[in-house]
């Protein structure tokens, strides 16, 4: 249900692009039936256009022909700005019913989360409430097809999945046991997003953070840095042969992924050096504690917070090494960590 009112509000917010004369951001295509193509980049508010301001019928006529239109045009035109402005009024009460918050002048969306306890290594960032838990550090009950709406709306074109190609030559038989990778990987790239998070600490005081500060990288054994998130969409597939397409994202409930995966069911990826490595990334110490409830922003633009932290990671990486830990000696490389080796009695 929630899938359908989805597609319509889609189709919806194109109709006011197209009948306010909005510009939808480059790259995008149409909206409807296709949650995955990106949204709408203006207001919130859908400015209709201006009347023309002579009253006299005789000059209305005049200037409307001057312009290629004719008066009978008035009508409809007026009812083109009703239609899209429901649209938009629509397309926020969806949000809100979703506990989504929206601000299209600063280009943010705001999405109720709380801390997850899972019990393996992370492959996700985000999941909805029935998706992978016991590999994810955050869980919404927020829809996922409402959620991808929301973002589309903040004007992110949409990015392309990681791809692989056979070396070739391809490594030798000791090469690939040595770790080689048989594969040239392609990182995911375009539609980057930025994200923060904001709850309350143990002070009762309000924290806010980069999202990578509750990531721990396992090989360098801080916080993720050098990474980027960029938004893919999710994908609208059948679930069987001869079904209706779906939007996966509904079905699988895997919204934001630490690692690459594919096919791109979930609407963004992780870009890093390690992310394909799913055994990699783990919680780091300065999330809150497990059931804390969070609130997840996802920004079009690097937020003040975001580039203040890229120059502490900077000046960390120049040598800083009294005050950064060790590396993790288990996850150097990558890989997985092999046990140690038992001694001879």
């Amino acid at each position: 249900m929630k899938t359908a009112l989805s597609l319509v509000l889609v189709s919806l917010v194109c109709v006011a692009c197209k009948r306010a004369e909005m510009t939808p951001p480059s790259g995008s295509r149409p909206l409807v039936l296709d949650p995955k193509a990106p949204g709408h980049d203006e207001s919130e508010t859908v400015v209709p256009a201006a009347k023309d301001p002579v009253d006299d019928s005789s000059k209305s006529a005049l200037s409307a022909g001057k312009q290629g239109k004719k008066p009978a045009q008035d009508k409809p035109r007026k009812s083109e700005e009703a239609a899209a402005q429901n649209a938009v009024a629509k397309f926020h009460a969806a949000l809100k019913q979703e506990g989504i918050k929206i601000d299209l002048a600063k280009r943010t969306l705001t999405v109720p989360v709380v801390v997850n306890r899972p019990t393996n290594d992370l492959e996700y960032l985000l999941i909805h409430r029935q998706g992978k838990t016991h590999e994810a550090l955050l869980v919404t009950e927020c829809s996922p097809s409402i959620l991808n709406t929301g973002l589309m709306a903040l004007g992110v074109p949409a990015g392309k999945n990681v791809s692989y190609k056979k070396k070739d030559p391809m490594p030798s038989e000791d090469e690939l046991r040595a770790g080689a990778d048989p594969y040239i990987v392609v990182p995911p790239s375009g539609g980057q997003m930025f994200m923060t998070v904001s709850f309350e600490g143990k002070d009762g005081k309000q924290v806010e953070l980069p999202v990578e500060e509750l990531l721990l990288d396992w090989t360098d054994n801080v916080p993720v840095s050098g990474n980027q998130w960029v938004y893919l969409g999710g994908r609208m597939a059948q679930m069987y042969r001869g079904d209706p397409e779906v939007f996966m994202a509904d079905y699988e409930g895997n919204l934001i992924s630490v690692c690459y995966k594919h096919p791109n069911n979930h609407l963004l990826t992780m870009v890093h050096e390690r992310a394909r490595d799913e055994m990699n990334w783990a919680i780091a110490p300065g999330c809150p504690a497990p059931g804390t409830e969070i609130a997840l922003t996802f920004h079009r633009h690097k937020p003040k917070i975001v580039a203040e932290r890229e120059v502490q990671v900077k000046e960390r990486a120049k040598g800083d090494l009294k005050t950064r830990p060790d590396r993790n000696p288990a996850r150097e490389g990558g890989g997985i960590p092999r046990p140690p080796k038992k001694k001879n009695k």
